[in-house]
C-alpha cells in the first residue's frame, strides 16, 4: 500500500504536523509490537550494528565505509528488498540530501543542488564505476523514461554528496551516484514475479543466476513493463497504459574479467495537451510525435589484477555505447520538420579508464590513472546543427583525455587519513572545451572506535552538453487541437549558444559519525558551495514578429550554497531497524547581474528542508513490515513555466510520501 500526501502551503505547519504524528504513530506501534515480544523474552539479545560496508566510488579502490574521505550513503541490498521502492528514483528519494522529483520527461536526481536542467547532467551516474550519463544531454540516456536502471539488478547504491571532479571530471558535480551490480550467486537459481494492475498495467521480472565455483559466475535478467508516466501531461484515457520498456542485463565473470551487456527499449505514445492561450482556438494544443520510441545498449568490460601479494595492481573499465530513436525535438518541435520522427541515430559514447595502484610503500596507497573518451552526438543534425554565420558550424564530435593521481597518506598509526588528488583533463579534439584541472585534499581521522571525523575541499567542473551548446528547433509549438497539427505554430526557439563556459564549483565539508552504542548511529554533515557560471535557461519574450527565444547561457552572478544533513541510524534486533534523517540547505547569490530574460538567478526545485523516515519489522511468526517517510518543503519553479502555467506568484506547496507495506505468510499462503 502507498499513500501519498499532499501539504497545502496555507496549511503548512498543521499539515506537516499531522503527517508527521500519523509516521510517529506509526512507528510507535511497530516499536510496540516488538518490545512486547522481548519483554515476553522471545527475543532478548544485543544486535551489533550491521555487517562491515565497503565502497569504491569514493577513491576508485576499495575502502571501508568508515574511511570514505568524502560524505557518502550507502543503501545496501538487504534495505533495498525491505523497502517499499521499485525504481531507483525512489529508493534514493530516501536519502539525506538527495531530492527527486518528476518532471514531464522522467524523474529527476539533484544531490545539495538546484537547476533547471531536466536531465540530471550535474549528479554522475555509475553502473559498476563506468560512467553512464548521456553523452549528448549530460544526464539520463533515455529520454522520456520511468527510471534509469532495474533497481533488480542493483546489489548497492553508494550515494556520495558533493564534487568529485578530481577522480570522474565532468559531471562529477553535485555528486555521484554508483551502481553496483548484482552477480549470478545472489540469485543462484532461478527468480520470476509478475504484477498486474487496473488498465492494463503490467510489471514482470526473471532472474537467472548462478556461481560455477569461485571463478565463473553468469547473470542474466528481463524485466518488462506496461504502465503510464505519473504526470498528467501524458495522460491518455484512450490508450491506457501508454508506456511499454522492456531492459535486459547480462553479466558474466571468469576470474578477473566480468563483461557486461545491458539493452534498454521503451514506446511512448505521444500527447496532444490543450494549452489555453489567449487569440489561440480554445482547442489549441502542443503536440508530439504520436509514437515515441527508442533504444540503448551499452557494452562494458571490467579487469583487475593484483601483483606481488597485492603490492601492486592495475585496473581498466572499458564500455560502448549508444543510442537510437527518440531526440528533444520528438516532442517539442514535432510539427516543425516530418524529420522529427525519432527515428535517428543520437551517437555513441567509447569510454576507458586505465588505472595503476601502488600499495607497497610505508604511509602511501598511490593510484595513477588515463581516461580516454570518444564522445559524437548523432546525425540528427536537424536539431542540432546550425551554420549561420553568428552562431557558426556545429561540433558533435569530441576526444577527450585525462589524467589522474591520488595519495591516501596513512598517519598516526593509521588513525590518520590524508587524500591528495587531482586530475587535469586536456583540451578537447577539436577545440571545444579549454583544459581543466580539478584537486581534492580531504582527512579522515578516527578519533576512537566511537567517534569519526572527516573534512575536505575540492574544485569540479561541468562541460556543456552538445544540446545545450546546439539545440536549433522549436521549444513549444501550439496549434489545432488533436490531428494533424498543420497550422501549428512555435510560441518560442530555442537559440544555439556555442560559447557557454563550463560550470565551476568550489566545495568545503566536515562530517563526523559517532556509535552510540551497538545499537544507534549519529551521522552529521555540513557543507559550503561556491559555483561560478552557472548555466540557465532564460526564455526572452520579444516583440512580435520575431519569436521568442530560449537558450542556455552561463549567469553571472556566483552561487552560495550552504547546508548539512543529520542522519540517525537504528537496529535494536535481528527483527527491527529504523532511520530518521533531516537535511537543509539555503541559497544566495553574490552579485547583481541578470540574465538576458532579466532574471537573477532562480533557485528552483531546491526545497530548503527535507525529513525522511523508516521502519523495517520482522520477519517474525511470517510477519514483515515497511514503513517510509519522506516530506518535503515548498521550493519555487522557473518563472517562463509559472507564467505559461497561469501559477500564482509564490512557492509551490510542500508535500509528503507515505509508504506502508505489510507482508504475512504463512505454511499456506502469503499475503501483502
Amino acid at each position: 500500500m502507498s499513500l501519498t500526501f499532499d501539504c497545502p502551503n496555507s496549511k503548512r505547519g498543521r499539515s506537516f504536523v499531522s503527517y508527521f504524528l500519523i509516521s510517529c504513530i506509526l512507528n510507535s506501534l511497530l516499536i510496540s509490537i516488538v518490545a512486547a515480544e522481548e519483554a515476553a523474552g522471545e527475543f532478548v539479545f544485543d544486535y551489533e550494528l550491521g555487517v562491515p560496508v565497503f565502497i569504491e566510488a569514493a577513491t576508485k579502490t576499495k575502502i571501508p565505509l568508515s574511511e570514505a574521505p568524502v560524505s557518502v550513503t550507502v543503501v545496501t541490498r538487504d534495505q533495498i528488498q525491505k523497502s517499499t521502492a521499485k525504481t531507483i528514483p525512489a529508493m534514493l528519494r530516501l536519502v539525506a540530501g538527495v531530492n527527486v522529483r518528476w518532471n514531464p520527461m522522467m524523474q529527476t536526481i539533484t544531490i545539495r543542488g538546484f537547476g533547471q536542467n531536466p536531465f540530471t547532467s550535474r549528479v554522475l551516474l555509475l553502473i559498476d564505476g563506468i560512467p553512464y550519463n548521456s553523452w549528448n544531454k549530460g544526464g539520463f540516456p533515455q529520454q522520456p523514461g520511468f527510471d534509469f536502471f532495474p533497481l533488480e539488478n542493483v546489489k548497492q547504491l553508494e550515494v556520495i554528496r558533493g564534487p568529485v571532479s578530481a577522480l570522474y571530471g565532468e559531471n562529477a558535480y553535485f555528486g555521484v551516484i554508483n551502481i553496483s551490480t548484482i552477480s549470478g550467486g545472489d540469485i543462484d537459481g532461478v527468480t520470476a514475479w509478475h504484477f498486474a494492475g487496473a488498465r492494463g498495467t503490467q510489471n514482470s521480472v526473471l532472474q537467472l543466476g548462478k556461481d560455477f565455483g569461485e571463478d565463473v559466475s553468469l547473470l542474466l535478467t528481463a524485466k518488462h513493463i506496461r504502465s503510464q508516466f505519473p504526470v498528467a501531461f501524458w495522460y491518455d484515457d484512450v490508450n491506457d497504459p501508454n508506456v511499454e520498456s522492456t531492459d535486459i542485463f547480462v553479466k558474466a565473470r571468469f576470474k578477473n574479467l566480468t563483461l557486461s551487456y545491458y539493452r534498454h527499449d521503451d514506446d511512448v505514445d505521444g500527447f496532444t495537451d490543450p494549452i489555453a492561450i489567449p487569440g489561440f482556438p480554445s482547442n489549441a494544443a502542443f503536440k508530439s510525435n504520436n509514437d515515441i520510441r527508442q533504444s540503448i545498449d551499452i557494452v562494458a568490460g571490467n579487469y583487475k589484477q593484483d601483483f606481488l601479494d597485492g603490492d601492486y595492481s592495475v585496473h581498466a573499465d572499458v564500455s560502448y555505447a549508444q543510442r537510437d530513436g527518440a531526440h528533444c525535438a520528438s516532442c517539442h518541435a514535432a510539427p516543425q520538420d516530418p524529420s522529427f520522427d525519432g527515428k535517428e541515430p543520437h551517437g555513441f559514447q567509447i569510454y576507458g579508464d586505465f588505472r595503476a595502484g601502488i600499495h607497497s610503500l610505508p604511509y602511501n596507497d598511490v593510484l595513477l590513472g588515463v581516461e580516454l573518451r570518444k564522445n559524437d552526438a548523432g546525425k540528427h543534425t536537424d536539431e542540432l546543427h546550425t551554420g549561420d554565420p553568428d552562431h557558426g558550424a556545429a561540433v558533435t564530435g569530441i576526444f577527450k583525455a585525462a589524467f589522474y593521481a591520488q595519495d591516501v597518506v596513512s598517519l598516526l598509526d593509521d588513525d590518520l587519513q590524508l587524500t591528495l588528488g587531482a586530475r587535469y583533463d586536456l583540451r578537447t579534439h577539436p577545440e571545444l572545451f579549454d583544459a581543466a584541472f580539478s584537486p581534492r585534499i580531504a582527512a579522515a581521522y578516527k578519533v576512537s572506535d566511537d567517534l569519526k571525523l572527516r573534512t575536505g575541499i575540492s574544485k569540479a567542473f561541468r562541460f556543456p552538453s552538445f544540446s545545450e551548446l546546439y539545440q536549433d528547433s522549436w521549444f513549444i509549438n501550439v496549434g489545432p487541437g488533436p490531428g494533424p497539427a498543420g497550422n501549428a505554430v512555435p510560441l518560442a526557439v530555442f537559440e544555439p549558444n556555442p560559447k557557454l563556459d563550463r560550470e565551476t564549483i568550489y566545495n568545503f565539508d566536515i562530517g563526523a559519525e559517532y556509535i552510540v552504542n551497538n545499537k544507534l548511529t549519529v551521522k552529521a554533515d555540513l557543507f559550503y558551495s561556491l559555483i561560478k557560471d552557472f548555466i540557465v535557461l532564460p526564455i526572452v519574450s520579444n516583440a512580435p514578429p520575431a519569436l521568442n527565444t530560449i537558450g542556455f547561457e552561463n549567469h553571472p552572478n556566483d552561487v552560495m550554497i550552504y547546508g548539512g544533513e543529520l542522519q540517525f541510524d537504528l537496529r535494536l534486533n535481528e527483527f527491527f531497524s529504523g532511520f530518521l534523517t533531516w537535511s537543509f540547505k539555503y541559497l544566495d547569490q553574490d552579485g547583481n547581474g541578470v540574465d538576458s530574460a532579466g532574471n537573477p538567478i532562480e533557485f528552483v526545485y531546491a526545497p530548503e528542508h527535507q525529513l525522511t523516515a523508516g521502519t523495517y519489522i520482522g520477519p517474525f511468526y511470517g510477519f514483515r513490515s515497511t514503513f517510509e517517510f519522506t516530506w518535503q518543503d515548498e521550493y519555487e519553479v522557473p518563472s517562463f513555466y509559472r507564467n505559461l502555467q497561469g501559477l500564482p506568484d509564490k512557492p509551490l506547496h510542500d508535500y509528503a510520501y507515505l509508504n506502508f507495506r505489510a507482508t504475512c505468510k504463512t505454511h499456506q499462503s502469503e499475503w501483502t
